[in-house]
């Protein structure tokens, strides 16, 4: 894993086709305003329209769903919805 330490409108390019700018950092706050405990970073993610970007939680749920409903060749199911679209979870591969 590569950790960066980034600043406001700095930018990670991934590839030709992929530029992630972090647009904001600051702290989290609950729907009425009041203040949470932890940091929230904004993200900006450009990439080619063909290239699912999805968060970490949908994509994990995308594979869990596909799991549940292919059954017995669950891992192939996964594989069509996700292997072109930055490979499979990790969970996935070591269950393959």
């Amino acid at each position: 894993m590569l950790v960066l330490t980034r600043s406001r409108g700095d930018r990670i390019v991934i590839g030709d086709d992929v530029t992630v700018t972090l647009l904001s950092v600051g702290r989290s706050r609950c729907s009425c305003g009041a203040r949470q405990d932890g940091v929230r970073v904004q993200l900006g993610v450009e990439a080619p329209r063909d290239l699912r970007v999805l968060r970490g939680e949908v994509y994990d749920a995308v594979a869990a769903s596909n799991l549940a409903s292919a059954g017995t060749d669950a891992l192939a199911g996964a594989a069509v919805v996700l292997g072109s679209h930055g490979g499979l979870s990790p969970a996935i591969r070591q269950a393959h």
